[in-house]
């Protein structure tokens, strides 16, 4: 059962990874809008800290990542 547990989470942060590196302008984009919407100066310590919550968001969001890669290579949708 663990090595069940093991494999999806090393596949779900692979899915996650893939799909940052194919997102990167749009996630970029949406931290500094999130970022002028508090009026706060962006940083590259909140950018990292945004991406690693990405990151641990992935074995949630695993499932609905492949399907978007698979249904549209990744790309999000505007």
């Amino acid at each position: 059962m663990l090595e069940y547990i093991i494999t999806y989470l090393c596949l779900s942060q692979i899915l996650m990874f893939v799909f940052l590196l194919i997102n990167e302008k749009d996630i970029r984009a949406a931290y500094l809008s999130f970022e002028s919407k508090r009026g706060d100066v962006p940083s590259n310590k909140w950018y990292v800290f945004y991406i690693i919550t990405h990151v641990l968001k992935a074995p949630i969001l695993a499932p609905m990542i492949l399907v978007l890669i698979l249904l549209n290579g990744g790309k999000l949708v505007p």
